[in-house]
């Protein structure tokens, strides 16, 4: 019987250990962290928060449904936009790898071009981010990661 229970409960945990967000980070300097991240991303920025966009209509809500950030281009550090304004797309909740982007403030985004969430957002592709990338508040980015940044992008842009 202790057994049964034991296993019922090991079970549990293992459970919700699955359904969270996990994100390894390697232990490397933080050049070559920056570095790995620009080159997997296709827009790279600093942008503060307009808008947050919820098209979730349903009466219960998963957390991997996805929020629509607006921001204002502030820099742009990789990648092309038509216009300042740039909408990026994340899952809402932390369990689902959703970075969460307070309305008014400025951050550091690292995205990709992706058609992850176009039956949501009814685009043919958005940029899209999450928990596990180098988002961070602006306030709270380190000034070496923004040289960092701006060196790669004069070899990039």
């Amino acid at each position: 019987m202790k057994n049964s229970i034991l296993i019922i409960i090991l079970s549990l945990i293992s459970i919700t250990q699955a359904l969270a967000c996990s994100c390894v980070e390697e232990n490397i300097s933080l050049g070559r962290k920056v570095k790995a991240e620009f080159q997997s991303s296709d827009l790279v920025f600093t942008g503060k928060v307009i808008d947050i966009i919820d098209n979730e209509t349903g009466e219960t809500t998963f957390s991997g449904y996805p929020l629509i950030y607006i921001f204002e281009v502030v820099q742009t550090f990789k990648g092309k936009s038509e216009t300042k304004i740039i909408e990026v797309v994340s899952a809402r909740e932390s369990a689902s790898c959703g970075y969460k982007f307070n309305l008014g403030e400025t951050y550091l985004v690292y995205s990709i071009n992706s058609d992850f969430y176009n039956s949501y957002t009814r685009n043919n592709s958005d940029f899209i981010t999450s928990l596990c990338d180098r988002n961070k508040p602006f306030a709270t980015t380190e000034k070496r990661e923004i040289r960092k940044l701006e060196r790669l992008s004069k070899h990039t842009n």
